[in-house]
């Protein structure tokens, strides 16, 4: 069985930049490990992630995305914020922030192209 404990702080926005937000999920995280791995043995205690490929992983996780896409897509609201939306990924694409990893240089671009992102690899000049 799965269990998931999710928290949404609605002034924050993916990441969490108010201290007591950090705190508050660094707590629940602790707490979720302590409640679901403490009591397992030391050999199975990584036995709970699936392989990145595992097909029953997979599969639920498609299952999962079409199961919110079919709640978020009845909305009557939808089309209009997926057009906002879209029309604020054409206005304003976020500047890509780059991170330099040993001899290469390293960003994600999001723009209207590449909406889901695209991972661009450069040698780092020296």
């Amino acid at each position: 069985m799965r269990y998931l404990d999710a928290r949404y702080y609605p002034d924050e926005g993916h990441g969490f930049f108010k201290r007591e937000n950090q705190v508050d999920a660094a707590l629940r995280t602790i707490g979720w490990f302590d409640r679901h791995l403490r009591d397992m043995d030391a050999s199975e205690r990584l036995t709970w992630l699936e392989p990145p490929r595992d097909a029953a992983a997979l599969g639920w996780a498609r299952a999962e995305t079409r199961a919110t896409r079919t709640a978020l897509e009845s909305r009557s609201v939808y089309p209009k914020v997926l057009a906002e939306l879209k029309t604020a990924l054409v206005a304003s694409a976020p500047a890509p922030a780059v991170s330099l990893t040993g001899t290469r240089a390293v960003r994600l671009l999001q723009d209207a192209s590449h909406p889901h992102g695209l991972l661009q690899v450069a040698p780092r000049a020296r």
